[in-house]
């Protein structure tokens, strides 16, 4: 997804090359859905041989002649855990430069039942190959382009070792902030806007596609996995002890008691209230760029919940919480009636704001196990790959989170959600 900062750099030069559905590099491994096929742990260097052998694929597709290509690995600054990112620059006899971001999945089995995995990257692929045509197409015809995709120049959903090769949107000046940050207004109401227009497309999806609406939204609903009860009644006990341990002391036993809920409650937050959308999932400051892995059939409400908890501190939300439900509301109504949505008749203010209410208490608890992984020092940081468990994803506080979390807690406090 497109980030909403832009350097004070003069971007570089570069060939883009658009890639239409039919010319990008599409790859899917029979062992995508195979459980029982156990995934090889894949090496850095591995991975950056992949990189550097899928690119040279794409570029021979294309033919596009070039005198070297060079792949260098990038560093997330602990912000990314289940995937190994690079940069990968191809150098033509005409001068002319093609850059592109790569990202290869790095998640050990035992995370990768954890976490869903094997669905997780092939939503991101579902993302890229079909729903990204079906939203250019609404756009088209609409004669509108209030949303951009990174192009996408290769997908292999090889089970262990799945591969985007996307432009290099950094190339072109676009950045975005540092996760310990919290969001500034200008920023928050920019990531805010596109966030409706994401929204947006799907209201229009919905109504000027309906069969493949639904089909899409089938198929990216959220669904209960089996998990190791042992091992996550160990790192829940340890996330809710960390949680109460920063809050103050008047509320200690409202927030264990609130978190000690999550388990019967938490779905909720993945599930339609009123209105079904195609949402994000996981849209937070630092993850703008290259993150579709995580889009779900939702309620507008969480995302935009999931962003302001995370992203923003108390200080924030004390001066722009309700301005920036307001402005995501005014963009979503002025981006569906550019598509012949009604957004009275489809998703009045009331509704929104029965959501958001709702959807509160859920976000609370989410942040609870999500704010640790945003705020952790990179040092810190969990890894996916081997043999490690969700048991490490239950971090040990730092003053960052003790900040945020407590400041969401007085928060929650003053609006009647605790």
């Amino acid at each position: 997804m497109l980030p909403y900062y832009t350097s004070d750099e003069t971007p570089q030069k570069v060939l883009r090359v658009p890639l239409p559905k039919s010319q990008a590099l599409i790859l899917q491994n029979e062992t995508l859905s195979c459980e029982n096929v156990r995934v090889r742990p894949l090496t850095m260097e591995d991975a950056e041989t992949k990189v550097h052998d899928l690119f040279l694929d794409v570029l021979r597709k294309r033919n596009f002649r070039v005198n070297n290509v060079e792949v260098k690995p990038l560093s997330s600054g602990g912000a990314n855990y289940t995937s190994a990112l690079f940069a990968a620059t191809a150098r033509a006899d005409t001068g002319a430069d093609l850059s592109i971001f790569a990202k290869v999945a790095l998640v050990g089995e035992k995370m990768r039942q954890v976490m869903d995995a094997d669905t997780m990257f092939a939503t991101e692929g579902i993302v890229y190959t079909e729903l990204v045509v079906y939203y250019d197409i609404i756009q088209t015809q609409h004669k509108i382009k209030i949303f951009d995709f990174p192009e996408m120049f290769a997908c292999d959903l090889t089970r262990g070792s799945e591969t985007l090769l996307l432009e290099d949107l950094t190339k072109l000046g676009f950045s975005a902030p540092s996760r310990h940050n919290s969001a500034e207004w200008r920023f928050a109401a920019a990531a805010i806007s596109k966030l409706a227009a994401f929204h947006a497309l799907s209201f229009a999806f919905e109504k000027h596609k309906p069969e493949e609406f639904q089909r899409m939204a089938d198929r990216f609903k959220y669904k209960e996995i089996e998990r190791d009860e042992e091992t996550m009644k160990e790192m829940w006990v340890k996330i809710i002890g960390n949680a109460v341990q920063v809050v103050k002391d008047e509320y200690k036993g409202r927030i264990a008691k609130h978190l000690a809920e999550t388990k019967q409650e938490f779905p909720k937050f993945k599930r339609p209230i009123n209105k079904t959308v195609l949402v994000h999932g996981d849209y937070r400051t630092s993850n703008l760029l290259f993150k579709e892995k995580t889009v779900y059939t939702g309620s507008p409400a969480a995302d935009v919940l999931y962003f302001i908890f995370l992203g923003t501190n108390q200080e924030f939300r004390k001066n722009h919480y309700r301005p920036l439900l307001d402005h995501y509301y005014q963009e979503l109504a002025a981006a569906v009636v550019k598509m012949g949505v009604d957004i009275n008749e489809e998703y009045p203010r009331e509704m929104f704001d029965s959501e958001i209410k709702e959807t509160l208490p859920n976000a609370l608890r989410l942040s609870s196990f999500i704010l640790p992984i945003v705020t952790v020092d990179e040092a810190a940081a969990p890894s996916m790959g081997g043999e490690a468990d969700a048991t490490q994803f239950a971090i040990a506080p730092n003053q960052l989170f003790a900040e945020r979390f407590s400041g969401l807690v007085d928060d929650c406090v003053e609006w009647g959600v605790l």
